[in-house]
């Protein structure tokens, strides 16, 4: 019997640990749809700063994860931007402003990110180069 309640704690952490062990630092892609030759590219650095490279556009800021009962959130502020031109052919100078998205892991290598905690809402994945 205590065999059977130990593989059963087993099962119940093991995939929970795992979730824990998903980790934004590293390097990203996101590809973009209607527009295949531009890719913006994400650098999560370990120290809670960010760079993302979108054509022209060059944007920093720091971010920083939070556990949540349901999805992790992540919240960035950004603290420059060239305001340059952007894969969409946008350029919206974000300096200054502050985002938070909810944490939808697919795999380690693709996260989508999210608007709601529910991650119903999830319009932006990124893949770990």
């Amino acid at each position: 019997m205590a065999l059977k309640q130990i593989l059963a704690v087993m099962c119940l952490t093991v995939p929970m640990l795992a979730a824990a062990e998903n980790s934004m630092v590293g390097e990203w892609a996101m590809p973009v749809p209607n527009n295949p030759q531009c890719s913006e590219l994400y650098r999560f650095d370990a120290d809670g700063q960010f760079t993302v490279s979108s054509d022209q556009e060059q944007v920093t800021g720091r971010y920083d994860v939070q556990a949540t009962p349901a999805l992790s959130q992540m919240n960035v502020t950004f603290l420059s931007d060239n305001n340059m031109t952007d894969c969409f052919g946008n350029t919206v100078d974000q300096t200054g402003q502050k985002d938070a998205h909810f944490l939808k892991w697919d795999t380690e290598n693709a996260v989508q990110l999210c608007s709601d905690v529910t991650g119903q809402n999830c319009p932006v994945k990124l893949y770990r180069q």
